[in-house]
């Protein structure tokens, strides 16, 4: 009598990790500044994860002194996104200014944790003269938000520097909120500040999938600095016309529809 064939064992394959994506705010914001911009960008990407962190200094982070430079606030970071889990090849980091440059650092330092690098009305300094980075009313009404002691006139004067749009009375009123239980001090606002100055343009693994997102109506950072930015490392250069330094709260659903287009 014939033996029964024994049923041959299922494959097994490795898991393959989700891709995840980072992103990183600018001066003196947290993760609540990104206003519905994660949500949306969670809705047009349901495979993926999305991961917001703070910067040192600010958010959860609001009540510790954030080191100077860029690389120390990276490896902050760093730490914080390995504790998260795995990553893979494809994962995603997007900046936004001071959070741009931090993506570019991270993407020098650590090529292979990244295959898309997205920087939003970012710069460097070997590319664009200081005046450009951080224009003349940008500096001026800087100067005035840092004495001004009351959270909502600080946060008009913001948002009518860093937004195209005029918020709503809404917005401002849960921004004032912010500073509540996470202020962030005039000492770490200038320690970021000072690591933003001299940051220079790094050079990046040529297989990096680099793009470059400015709005028009930025009158923190000169828009010619992210053209600058998208020439020098021949990367994709998305542009809107009217929208602000804080593009992903002026046109969130804009910027979606452009991360969808070229991801």
């Amino acid at each position: 009598m014939a033996d029964k064939k024994k049923p041959r064992p299922k494959a097994t394959s490795a898991k393959t990790p989700k891709r995840r994506w980072l992103l990183l705010r600018g001066l003196a914001r947290e993760v609540r500044h990104w206003g519905e911009f994660p949500a949306l960008l969670q809705k047009a990407f349901p495979k993926d994860e999305v991961h917001c962190l703070d910067l040192p200094g600010a958010g959860v982070h609001f009540d510790k002194a954030c080191p100077v430079g860029l690389g120390k606030m990276r490896e902050h970071v760093r730490n914080e996104w390995r504790a998260l889990g795995e990553g893979s090849a494809d994962d995603v980091i997007l900046g936004l200014s001071l959070g741009g440059m931090v993506a570019m650092d991270w993407a020098r330092e650590y090529p292979k944790e990244f295959g898309t690098v997205v920087l939003i009305n970012s710069s460097a300094s070997a590319l664009s003269p200081p005046w450009k980075r951080l224009q003349p009313q940008a500096l001026k009404l800087f100067l005035q938000v840092a004495r001004s002691r009351d959270p909502l006139t600080k946060e008009k004067r913001i948002a009518g520097l860093t937004n195209a749009r005029k918020l709503s009375a809404a917005e401002l009123k849960e921004r004032v909120s912010f500073y509540d239980d996470r202020p962030i001090s005039l000492q770490n606002t200038l320690r970021q500040l000072y690591s933003a100055v001299s940051f220079p343009a790094p050079e990046f693994d040529p297989k990096t999938h680099l793009i470059v997102v400015r709005g028009l109506g930025d009158k923190l950072c000169d828009p010619d600095c992210s053209e600058k930015l998208a020439r020098h490392y021949r990367a994709t250069l998305q542009t809107h016309p009217t929208a602000g330094h804080d593009l992903p709260v002026d046109e969130p659903r804009w910027l979606v529809e452009r991360l969808k287009e070229n991801l």
